[in-house]
């Protein structure tokens, strides 16, 4: 009898892991933000990364390793203003800007955050480039026929709502489109979100660090936020409360990955990390020919 009970308990314990593995899923979060529409590799002495042929490759790879992936942007993807380092004149930063976006498009980007580059030339200039491509653009705070309030996307079984929030300085460059502040905008949308049986709730944010923790303290229910862009002093990834903050790195040298571990539906543990776009990715044929 002493010798089946180890047995017996070893079954349980057995029934148990198997139970909880098949109960914990895992999505992967891919996500990108301050990109400046640069196309290129930077012109760097030391791990000459980036580049959107490169991007696009890895971003392939990851998605067949696991196809439960959604890959956001946090805004500042167009080219001009006072960030972008390569920046010429208007017309050949437009024509950049038509090309970046295009290849966001053939990497499918899930959504796209608005901010104050996405307005440098004008708010014609992203209705029209915007009603040319099949790409989906986020803000809760800035109102357009071809821009979503907030969108839903439900992998294995998750039901994750986007939302998006765009900085004042992007209200400056605005004439025709209407800009809400951001935290009577945000209260709406993630109450929407919640009526709408959303699991989990991400906010793709352009509006600073210290100012997106405030608004997340005064908003619950807010799962994860992905930042406008951080430096290469600052921690990857970081937590306040029970909400997750990414920050993405500059010109898209390196690729933030976030995986996510999901009970119960919700976020219960997170590994993150930057994955280097280097020269030893082969450029992905489609988006290298238009370059």
């Amino acid at each position: 009898m002493s010798k089946k009970i180890p047995i017996l308990l070893l079954a349980v314990i057995s029934i148990f892991l198997v139970g909880e593995a098949a109960f914990a899923q895992e999505i992967t979060l891919l996500y990108t933000g301050q990109t400046h529409a640069m196309l290129y590799p930077c012109d760097c002495p030391v791990e000459a990364d980036g580049g959107v042929a490169r991007r696009a490759a890895l971003i392939k790879q990851l998605r067949k390793s696991n196809p439960n992936t959604l890959l956001l942007d946090s805004g500042n993807y167009f080219a001009g203003g006072l960030l972008d380092q390569v920046t010429q004149n208007t017309q050949l930063d437009m024509q950049r800007t038509v090309v970046n976006l295009r290849a966001m498009e053939l990497m499918q980007y899930d959504a796209l955050n608005l901010s104050n580059d996405e307005f440098n030339f004008g708010e014609r200039f992203f209705e029209d480039s915007a009603a040319k491509l099949k790409l989906n653009f986020v803000s809760s705070n800035i109102q357009s026929e071809r821009i979503s309030y907030y969108i839903i996307k439900e992998i294995a079984g998750i039901k994750i709502g986007i939302v998006g929030l765009a900085n004042h300085k992007a209200k400056e460059k605005l004439s025709v489109l209407s800009f809400s502040e951001p935290l009577a905008a945000l209260k709406d949308s993630v109450a929407k979100l919640k009526e709408r049986g959303v699991d989990i709730v991400i906010l793709l944010s352009n509006i600073g660090s210290e100012e997106c923790q405030r608004l997340v303290k005064e908003v619950p229910g807010i799962d994860l936020v992905l930042e406008g862009g951080g430096s290469f002093k600052e921690d990857i990834s970081y937590k306040k409360g029970e909400t997750i903050f990414l920050r993405p790195v500059w010109q898209a040298r390196k690729l933030g990955k976030a995986v996510l571990k999901i009970k119960n539906k919700k976020i219960v543990d997170s590994r993150v990390e930057e994955i280097r776009v280097s020269d030893k990715i082969t450029d992905d044929p489609q988006v290298l020919s238009m370059l």
